[in-house]
């Protein structure tokens, strides 16, 4: 998966956006891991605790929540948001 910018990507390739942010992934499927990573590059889960939920993907489950351990198949234009709390 590449983080480069949303213009001229490889037909194999698709932009999603994370949390607003545009990242050209390859097609196929994203895991709930690497989203966090790209959302928030760096930070440890021992201390905090992700949600990812997600919306304009593919039927029948075009947007849901996404699971540590589960994947999910980007389409064009597909959208995530990432949010962080602190582990208690």
């Amino acid at each position: 998966m590449s983080n480069t910018n949303e213009h001229n990507h490889d037909p194999k390739q698709v932009t999603i956006y994370i949390n607003s942010d545009p990242r050209v992934v390859d097609k196929g499927k994203i895991s709930f891991d690497q989203i966090v990573s790209m959302a928030f590059p760096g930070l440890s889960e021992d201390e905090w605790a992700f949600t990812v939920t997600y919306e304009r993907g593919n039927a029948p489950h075009p947007q849901g929540i996404l699971v540590k351990g589960k994947d999910v198949e980007v389409v064009e234009g597909m959208r995530f948001n990432v949010t962080k709390t602190v582990r208690s």
